[in-house]
């Protein structure tokens, strides 16, 4: 009787230690569809801070050169305040629906900003915004913005699938020049019936007369290249759901071609 109300209540201390971690790795690894998707207060303020810049339609170049964002001057490779009506997927390429499966960042360590003070000497910061949740946030928003609804599950084989992994977040700032120059890495992953393709995702930026002395202040342009990463991944859909027909045209090419082989038989 003994040996059995031990061996239960290890058995249920093992379970219980299962559960909790199975809880723990869903949190930490990341979004996995909307079950995981834990958005803070702290989260969704420095989304909407970055939803507050006003969108500029002269800005629609592919890149943002020389936008002045909060009193800094802003470069980047994307144009990150381009409006709508110039920034849309083409809606005939019939992407309709994206099925988030994975969002995680896979960084080794937060250690990001690399701050350099006046007197030469340097520490790392620690980039506080979490890249997973700003970037679900931000890709859910530029893909609903353009008529495509994002699901919770892969409910058809050709709706697509998106898995995104962040892998580094390198930031250098000079307090004496007042330059920030940050980079962002990652891996995309889209797949459904038909293929599967990994897409490396890069964007960086270049932001002058930034005056900052601790790591909070640099909270805003980390969100600002989730973003830019987002957009990256949104035109990375767009060429991928039109290649796809790329098959079918080479296809009725070659059908094309017998056709008029045939008829030259005839002759």
């Amino acid at each position: 009787m003994l040996r059995a109300t031990l061996l239960a209540i290890f058995a249920a201390i093992f379970l219980t230690g299962c559960v909790a971690k199975a809880s723990l790795c869903l949190s930490c690894e990341g979004i996995d569809g909307v079950q995981s998707a834990s958005i803070s207060s702290e989260d969704k303020t420095y989304f909407e801070e970055v939803m507050r810049i006003p969108a500029d339609c002269s800005a629609c170049r592919g890149r943002g050169d020389g936008v002045f964002i909060n009193g800094v001057k802003y470069r980047s490779d994307v144009a990150i305040n381009c409006c709508l009506e110039k920034n849309m997927i083409d809606i005939n390429v019939g992407l309709k629906k994206v099925y988030f499966h994975r969002i995680v960042d896979a960084r080794s360590s937060a250690r990001s900003i690399y701050y350099t003070r006046e007197d030469g000497s340097g520490v790392v910061f620690n980039s506080n915004p979490r890249l997973e949740v700003l970037f679900y946030m931000f890709l859910k928003r530029e893909l609903n913005s353009r008529g495509i609804v994002v699901v919770d599950t892969q409910t058809s084989p050709y709706t697509y699938r998106l898995d995104f992994r962040f892998d580094e977040l390198r930031g250098t700032y000079s307090r004496s020049s007042e330059i920030l120059n940050g980079h962002l890495y990652g891996e995309l992953v889209l797949s459904d019936i038909n293929f599967k393709k990994r897409i490396p995702i890069s964007t960086r930026h270049h932001v002058e007369e930034l005056e900052a002395s601790k790591s909070g202040q640099f909270d805003f342009f980390v969100a600002l290249l989730v973003k830019q990463a987002a957009i990256k991944v949104v035109e990375e859909l767009e060429a991928s759901k039109s290649g796809q027909f790329d098959f079918f045209i080479a296809l009725l090419v070659k059908q094309a071609a017998i056709k008029v082989a045939d008829e030259i038989t005839k002759l």
